[in-house]
């Protein structure tokens, strides 16, 4: 399954936060529409697809906001405050109101995260309902209640090799494995570099001895070794007489590891 791009953006251009200061203004552009669909709208889809039925703005906010990480609150609220500003000079500027507009650029709007993402999902996400030039299909609907659904088509979403993907549920559950098992794997590998730096398995043998424990406690259901170590023994007899330095030894074990993994796929 190839794996998704840290970078993903929309087939439907999203507004995207490329530039912050620690007012937390931002700088906005379109994005790309060719690279696929940003990781905020695939969080919206996914929603849609666990529902299983229409949504209101209010039911998508109150399920994505429990999902948001910090950087994709920031966004939204940067997003949202820009919107409001553009609003209150917009009605400033059409009363002709010069002291107006020139207070709103200082004002700090007050906003909520469910307001900005209604609003989101009304002015952005909602661009999907719009039918692209040569599309076979849109990937959002919206009922008469104004309630969202997935479209016939599925967003894309653009791999690490430059593939799109149709993000479709079965896709979705394909990516989430991937993420799941690389999280775990990552904290399953903390854990073994914590373990190598206690002062017990500092020597070759120490470590030796735990990679020994380590294998049979991932590897064999019973914990039993299959082979009968006293009838190998004389099958390793001129190997061993010929790994007499350390560097033959490194050399011959780093073969034998590599031969090892390759038999775990």
């Amino acid at each position: 399954m190839p794996q998704p791009s840290t970078s993903e953006m929309t087939d439907q251009p999203d507004d995207e936060a490329v530039e912050a200061s620690s007012s937390d203004r931002r700088v906005w552009k379109r994005a790309d529409p060719s690279k696929g669909s940003s990781l905020l709208t695939l969080k919206v889809f996914g929603i849609l697809y666990d529902a299983g039925e229409p949504l209101t703005r209010e039911q998508i906010a109150e399920r994505l906001i429990p999902q948001l990480s910090a950087t994709t609150t920031g966004y939204l609220k940067a997003w949202y405050v820009r919107r409001l500003e553009q609003q209150v000079q917009w009605q400033a500027k059409s009363r002709g109101d010069v002291s107006l507009v020139e207070r709103s650029t200082r004002l700090t709007p007050e906003w909520t995260i469910t307001d900005a993402i209604k609003r989101w999902v009304l002015e952005v996400f909602a661009q999907r309902l719009q039918k692209k030039k040569g599309s076979l299909g849109r990937t959002l609907v919206r009922d008469a209640d104004g309630r969202y659904s997935p479209g016939p088509s599925a967003p894309r979403i653009m791999t690490l090799d430059g593939q799109l993907l149709s993000y479709t549920p079965a896709v979705r559950r394909e990516l989430e494995h991937a993420d799941r098992e690389r999280g775990r794997t990552h904290l399953a590998l903390v854990e073994w570099d914590q373990l190598l730096k206690r002062p017990e398995f500092a020597t070759a043998a120490a470590r030796a001895h735990l990679v020994m424990f380590l294998m049979r406690r991932l590897l064999l259901e019973d914990g039993k070794w299959p082979l009968d170590e006293r009838k190998v023994q004389g099958q390793f007899g001129h190997l061993l007489q010929l790994a007499d330095t350390p560097a033959i030894r490194r050399d011959v074990i780093q073969q034998a590891i590599t031969d090892f993994l390759k038999t775990l796929g």
